[in-house]
């Protein structure tokens, strides 16, 4: 639902709450998965508005689960080949947190999980440099989202 229409401000302040007191790792992985279908599309021309919606609809819903619970859910998909479009996606999920609450974030993954997340993230940059994946502007933007805040 979230991934094919607009939702009303009641409709998603509702899901918002509900998924911030109930969510699971498999339902993280789930809208992570909706996010990764559709952020490609929003990078190619002549993209529906309804499809910029829906992107913003499902990262805010991805923010409103707790951090833990998410990453996890998320980590699930990151195994096996690296894909550029998954490492995308996840760059914006976690590039556009605000950098003072990236201490908050650490302290809120354990240990293991952080690591794992980070190891994806480092492997990640160093695979789209190597291969010379996205345009400039794209890596830069990745660049600073991954390292821009100690980690």
């Amino acid at each position: 639902m979230v991934a094919t229409r607009e939702l009303q401000f009641r409709e998603a302040s509702a899901v918002r709450i509900i998924l911030s007191a109930s969510a699971t790792p498999a339902l993280a992985a789930q809208i992570f998965g909706k996010f990764c279908d559709i952020q490609p599309a929003t990078s190619a021309g002549g993209v529906q508005p309804l499809a910029w919606k829906c992107l913003g609809q499902l990262r805010e819903l991805g923010r409103a689960i707790p951090i833990e619970i998410a990453v996890t859910g998320m980590m699930a998909s990151l195994t096996g080949t690296f894909d550029a479009d998954t490492f995308r996606a996840l760059v914006e999920i976690f590039g556009r947190i605000n950098a003072n609450n990236a201490g908050e974030l650490r302290s809120a993954l354990s240990e293991p999980l952080r690591q794992s997340l980070r190891r994806y993230l480092k492997d990640g940059i160093s695979k789209v440099l190597s291969d010379n994946l996205f345009d400039d502007s794209t890596r830069s933007s990745i660049q600073m989202g991954i390292f821009s805040r100690p980690g």
